[in-house]
């Protein structure tokens, strides 16, 4: 039997749904969660989570932000950024503020008790009145337990992307947007579960690839792996600030779309062009944005003037033109590399910044 006691100030709700299962909605405190945690010794109770999906996952950014909220987040009481901890057991009693728990398994939670046991075993939190909530379920039957195991382990992935959905920037980008026809989803499908056109819904990761290729002149690092580019929160300043106007993000969004469209229908004629058709969508789209403007580099506000009617297939093409160009002197300067590695080749964004000197403002023709 392990001894839990309750936070104090709050009322324990006994749960009871039939003969011998049941449970209590509770609360304790980070340090006597680590009390129940630990053993005689001073070591993780590690057999409490034996039922467990997966072991401890260590250095995580999940974890990482956990052990921020114990240890760096006093002015917020850890409940309210944490989901809690799911526990089974096979009795229970309450008595007074303790609860008594036999055969304990911890079943959801266990990168949550593993960080708050590392991060308390370093420091005094004794006085520390931070909550965390419990969801105690007693049971002695095995296909309950196998079932709540299942179901408080199955989570649909959550994007990096997904939760700036609530940011004030992003609220002002979908209002925006919806005036101009598109529909900016900031919460994931919440357009597409209203029927509206699927080529005018944009969503959070695809207006974050277009900034990235076409304002901060990176189409490697948005082809890359576009579901890390507002993970950090100060990569995501740079896409969202505060002051962008606008017109930048729906002129990203209204060239890429161009861009989309005429390699969509362009005849390639070679093994090179459908491969650069396929994958270079975002590098055509930056060599497009210095055709429009006559420089092999530019700014903000620069790309803010572009006037996005004067995109048509003719330009497309030329900027095609010139990335076949640039791509076939960087292979040889890079013994060859394929194709399909150049795309997510970061390097290979500032090389075309530098090589696009040698074409504009005077662009080459386009072959007839």
């Amino acid at each position: 039997m392990i001894r839990i006691t309750v936070t104090g100030k709050q009322r324990v709700i006994t749960i009871d749904y039939q003969a011998e299962q049941g449970g209590y909605i509770a609360s304790t405190t980070l340090y006597e969660y680590y009390k129940f945690l630990s053993d005689s010794d001073g070591t993780l109770r590690k057999y409490l989570f034996e039922s467990n999906v997966r072991d401890y996952q260590n250095n995580t950014d999940v974890n990482l932000e956990i052990g921020e909220t114990v240890t760096g987040k006093p002015e917020f009481d850890f409940w309210w950024l944490n989901n809690g901890v799911t526990i089974i057991a096979e009795k229970g009693t309450l008595a007074g503020k303790t609860l008594h728990l036999d055969n304990i398994q911890i079943v959801n939670g266990l990168q949550t008790s593993y960080t708050i046991f590392n991060a308390l075993s370093k420091g005094l939190f004794e006085e520390d009145k931070r909550s965390l909530l419990l969801k105690i379920v007693i049971t002695g039957k095995k296909e309950t337990s196998d079932a709540i195991i299942k179901s408080t382990n199955s989570q649909n992935y959550v994007p990096p992307s997904t939760l700036r959905a609530t940011d004030r920037v992003q609220r002002n980008i979908e209002e925006y947007l919806l005036s101009k026809g598109f529909y900016y989803d900031r919460r994931k499908n919440f357009y597409k579960n209203q029927g509206k056109p699927r080529n005018k819904i944009i969503s959070i990761k695809y207006l974050s690839q277009c900034l990235t290729a076409l304002v901060q002149k990176n189409p490697s690092k948005a082809r890359s792996n576009p579901t890390t580019l507002t993970k950090n929160e100060k990569d995501y300043r740079r896409l969202f600030p505060v002051t962008r106007q606008p017109e930048i993000y729906l002129k990203s969004i209204e060239i890429m779309k161009h861009v989309e469209r005429a390699l969509r229908s362009m005849v390639t004629t070679t093994t090179q062009e459908e491969l650069i058709a396929t994958n270079y969508p975002f590098h055509v789209g930056r060599i497009l944005i210095s055709v429009l403007l006559n420089k092999a580099d530019y700014n903000d506000r620069d790309f803010a003037g572009i006037d996005t009617n004067n995109v048509d297939e003719e330009k497309i093409k030329i900027a095609f033109s010139i990335l076949k160009l640039v791509l076939s002197e960087y292979q040889k300067s890079t013994s060859k590399q394929e194709l399909i590695n150049i795309a997510k080749n970061i390097a290979f964004s500032d090389h075309m910044t530098e090589a696009l000197e040698k074409y504009i403002p005077e662009p080459i023709p386009t072959k007839t």
